[in-house]
């Protein structure tokens, strides 16, 4: 016969601070975790014929001037705003 050892005010009964509301919460928190992970993996397969395939850059180096010519622009309208927060009125 085993004997069995608690320690002093602790029994089976208050041995971990379980009541039904914290069991209805993990309960809860569980069933929204799956629901999350089955939404999670359907809706983009489901999604996916309906997406565009992705666009193909035909002429790399019109595009890296475009990106160069919109960096140039921002740096230019920095400027501006720069010298127009310093110098207000002229």
């Amino acid at each position: 016969m085993k004997r069995k050892i608690y320690l002093k005010g602790i029994n089976r009964r208050n041995c971990l601070p379980i009541n039904r509301s914290s069991i209805h919460l993990v309960c809860q928190i569980t069933r929204e975790f799956w629901q999350a992970i089955i939404l999670g993996v359907s809706i983009p397969w489901v999604a996916a014929p309906l997406s565009d395939p992705h666009a193909r850059v035909k002429k790399p180096l019109r595009a890296l001037r475009y990106l160069l010519m919109v960096l140039g622009d921002i740096v230019v309208s920095n400027f501006e705003v720069a010298r127009r927060i310093i110098k207000p009125n002229s």
